[in-house]
């Protein structure tokens, strides 16, 4: 009950969120209790849910913990094995010309041989968000450096030949979408990729495959 009063209460900021302040409620969830076991018998901190609430107290009523890639340096973000690729590129990503990362980019796809389901991912989240992004010179470095998925990147390069860059983001986001779900990919894996809602990618043609 108690875990449900403050669901109840982060409902009730949410909506005031979304009526376009900017700060939190303070919300007071009372419960009014006329069960037959009297006085009532359970706890109402919600941090009494957990196995070890000491260690839940701990966690919850501090800061939570940061990873702030915008100041790792890039050598240290390259030791950090499979997780180093999405770091780095998440600390690139707006930068104004992503194109002179290409080649780390690449180095670190070869070097940690990622799942091909996560480059994929990958290489569309960087075609979509990379500022400038030259798609001619992606493709280049990455079937010169990632033999690895050289099919991967030959499917993106001829996806890219036959579409170009699409004018909007939404219609950029399903054209992606349809393609990974005729590549058999789970929507868990397309939602990463795009963006998309899963209520989206139901609704796209040949969405059942």
């Amino acid at each position: 009950m108690a875990f449900r009063l403050l669901r109840y209460s982060i409902a009730a900021m949410h909506r005031h969120l979304k009526q376009g302040h900017k700060r939190l409620p303070m919300i007071v969830p009372i419960l009014f209790y006329h069960g037959k076991q009297s006085p009532y018998p359970y706890s109402m901190r919600w941090l009494d849910c957990f196995d070890d609430p000491a260690a839940a107290r701990h966690l919850y009523t501090q800061a939570f913990p940061l990873v702030d890639v915008t100041v790792i340096p890039d050598d240290e973000i390259k030791t950090h094995r499979k997780v180093a690729l999405l770091e780095y590129v998440q600390k690139h990503i707006h930068e104004r010309d992503i194109n002179i990362h290409l080649n780390i980019i690449a180095w670190l796809i070869n070097k940690f041989k990622l799942s091909r389901d996560l480059v994929v991912c990958f290489l569309h989240y960087l075609t979509q968000k990379g500022n400038a992004l030259d798609l001619k010179d992606l493709i280049r470095i990455l079937e010169q450096n990632t033999p690895h998925y050289r099919e991967e990147m030959m499917t993106l390069a001829e996806h890219l030949k036959k579409e170009g860059r699409l004018e909007g983001r939404s219609e950029q986001a399903k054209e992606i979408a349809r393609n990974l779900l005729s590549m058999g990919l789970d929507r868990d894996a397309i939602i990463r990729a795009t963006g998309m809602t899963c209520s989206e990618i139901d609704a796209l043609p040949d969405a059942e495959m």
